[in-house]
């Protein structure tokens, strides 16, 4: 899969972590109302991203198409 960089890939992998982290700590405070529901948002976050990233990335049409549909 060819790989081209845009200035959009790094700050789109960064804003994939937090909500990663996020979610891991909330996993530890599930007692908490609301928890499980938070968490599951913030791990859809970062799959959005991180397809967005992989379009935006790739070089090849068929490795976009499948970035968008992870999107």
């Amino acid at each position: 899969m060819p790989w081209q960089h845009t200035s959009y890939i790094l700050p789109l992998l960064f804003s994939a972590v937090i909500p990663t982290v996020l979610a891991l700590y909330i996993g530890q405070h599930q007692h908490a109302r609301g928890a499980i529901s938070f968490m599951i948002l913030l791990l859809a976050t970062p799959e959005w991203t991180l397809g967005y990233a992989s379009e935006l990335g790739s070089a090849g049409l068929s490795a976009q198409i499948f970035g968008a549909k992870v999107e």
